[in-house]
């Protein structure tokens, strides 16, 4: 028995594309990925300029219709986050700023422990993250 690709051909736009921009961490829903900007037609002809990802340039949302867009960080710049654990919890400004570090772990299982207990005793917004990608945001919850 094949397995069978939850995701169509005609459900990814691919194209390969000249970036707009450098790579940016954009959220959209409750997504979040890696992505740049490019100029491209949608299926139909309506030509638009999009988040896209990956070296196919695959479809991610249009500009525009992005929750949050953050700026990766410069190498040779000061660490995008300088936790010493694996997962972080912080609490965080509305647009994504760290304010303090809560606490930290390298198993998820603790990490996540953590982010429970932050999350319904603090008034503020409660981040976990492993490494740069975004496990949970108190403010972003049903």
């Amino acid at each position: 028995m094949r397995a069978r690709s939850l995701i169509t051909p005609d459900e990814i736009w691919t194209t390969i594309r000249k970036p707009l921009s450098f790579p940016i961490l954009v959220c959209h829903g409750n997504e979040w990925q890696v992505c740049y900007k490019a100029r491209g037609k949608m299926p139909g002809g309506k030509i638009v300029t999009a988040w896209v990802y990956g070296r196919e340039s695959i479809f991610f949302c249009e500009v525009g219709q992005e929750r949050y867009v953050f700026d990766l960080p410069n190498p040779d710049e000061k660490p995008f986050f300088d936790n010493a654990f694996n997962h972080s919890i912080d609490e965080i400004t509305p647009d994504g700023h760290r304010i303090r570090k809560l606490g930290g772990a390298h198993n998820v299982v603790a990490a996540n422990a953590i982010y429970q207990v932050h999350k319904f005793n603090s008034s503020g917004i409660i981040r976990l993250s492993e490494g740069c990608r975004f496990m949970g945001r108190s403010d972003q919850e049903d």
